[in-house]
């Protein structure tokens, strides 16, 4: 049973949060001090909330979620490769490593750790982030629960939808300084 949930007023409580100096530097698993790692903020925070989606995508679409990280592929499957694909899930690793927001950011901008770090992060801090997706993906399920080429394309076009909302919100916090914290 899905419970109410206003994403649009969860998602203008994170845009009203202030990020304290503790919390920059916490995001990085105090490697970081806060100026540095305030910087790596606009990098590391949209990745973060990417990647808690994807997460949750996986787990509506009860697809293995031990999927490694991987750079996008900018190769477009063939017509003939996705409808010959086996499964749903094959047909979803197909479109789904040449997806745009996977292009942003590779091995040369963030260590796997720090992505770790980031989400724990933004999980502890912000957990109306995996709330937002997880109640969007298990609104959008099919309600006979059969996962299809159709449900996993409306599932990745529903992604990027909300991807889009929370990187809005998320930017907004980033972009709110408080100094001395």
């Amino acid at each position: 049973m899905i419970t109410s949930f206003d994403t649009d007023a969860e998602l203008t409580k994170i845009a009203n949060t202030r990020i304290s100096d503790a919390d920059y530097e916490q995001m990085t698993g105090n490697y970081l001090k806060a100026h540095i790692a305030r910087s790596l903020s606009y990098i590391l925070i949209p990745e973060c909330a990417a990647r808690i989606g994807h997460q949750e995508m996986l787990a509506a679409l009860k697809f293995s979620t031990n999927h490694p990280y991987q750079s996008s592929n900018r190769t477009q499957p063939t017509e003939d490769e996705l409808q010959s694909a086996p499964t749903p899930e094959a047909y979803f690793e197909l479109k789904e490593h040449r997806n745009s927001w996977r292009r942003r950011i590779t091995g040369d901008h963030l260590f796997e750790n720090t992505v770790t770090t980031g989400i724990a992060f933004l999980d502890a801090r912000f957990p109306t982030i995996r709330a937002t997706f997880k109640k969007t993906f298990e609104a959008k399920l099919p309600r006979n629960e059969v996962i299809d080429k159709r449900t996993v394309d409306d599932m990745m076009k529903e992604f990027d939808s909300i991807r889009h909302r929370v990187n809005e919100a998320t930017d907004k916090v980033i972009h709110r300084i408080e100094w001395g914290n």
